[in-house]
């Protein structure tokens, strides 16, 4: 398709995340009585602030994922890019009444200069990072942030997108890392990632409430936020910044 065609069923495809996908993932996460993390472009403020409110109501933490998903990180200026990471979090905390700690890039792919503008920006830490199983505290220019690793092990979007495998594979794939963790001999973190757009729907939906439910039946297991997970590491700073702050770095 030619770059100057709007692509609309790419875009009703989308859609589906935030006007249908995501209430349906809220209420399995409400029957199971667990919170998560969820990653929310800034964008989103705008289009759909009620969904944002009900997942903050509800206990979950919003962590930022830019402003919009088109915004590829590394293909942007210095100005640019901070602008980009001031508008979202200040965006988010407007809505919310609380600052995002959290943040991850579109595609998790960073500029060499984004550790640096969240630092500044006051986020406490970011998952652009793939290279060890824990968390570590990264320094940079302007000051410390932690960097939480992101895995793809179970992932809906490369799991039923890019090599179109069934649910049924990837609770088969939640089950090798769960058993994988157990026989660690030390303490283990399982990412499991879903996308309104892809997992919110009758199948997905299906699949978490399946994992969800084992997780209920287990007491090994701890499901919580990225910021809690954190937490019991030692490794969350005390706020940067009063409720609501909003940051201003000079860019509009």
């Amino acid at each position: 398709m030619q770059s100057s065609v709007v692509d609309r069923q790419a875009q009703s495809w989308s859609d589906y995340g935030y006007r249908t996908g995501i209430w349906h993932i809220r209420e399995q996460l409400a029957d199971a009585g667990v919170l998560a993390t969820v990653f929310a472009n800034g964008i989103l403020t705008e289009v759909a602030p009620d969904s944002l409110v009900a997942l903050r109501d509800d206990g979950h933490e919003i962590a930022a994922h830019a402003w919009s998903q088109d915004q590829l990180l590394a293909t942007l200026a210095l100005d640019d890019e901070r602008a980009m990471v001031v508008r979202c979090r200040n965006g988010l905390a407007e809505l919310l009444g609380r600052t995002p700690e959290g943040w991850i890039s579109p595609r998790c792919t960073p500029s060499e200069s984004t550790p640096l503008l969240l630092a500044e920006t006051g986020f406490s830490w970011w998952g652009d990072v793939f290279d060890v199983d824990h968390p570590y505290l990264l320094e940079t220019e302007a000051g410390t942030i932690v960097a939480y690793p992101f895995q793809m092990e179970l992932n809906d979007l490369p799991h039923r997108i890019r090599y179109g495998r069934s649910y049924q594979d990837f609770i088969g794939a939640w089950h090798e890392e769960l058993a994988a963790a157990r026989r660690s001999n030390v303490p283990v973190c399982i990412d499991l990632t879903v996308h309104a757009h892809i997992s919110g729907r009758r199948s997905g939906i299906d699949m978490l409430r399946t994992i969800l439910d084992e997780v209920k039946e287990s007491s090994d297991v701890w499901v919580a936020t990225k910021s809690q997970v954190l937490t019991s590491y030692g490794l969350m700073k005390e706020s940067f910044r009063e409720e609501s702050e909003i940051v201003d770095n000079g860019a509009t």
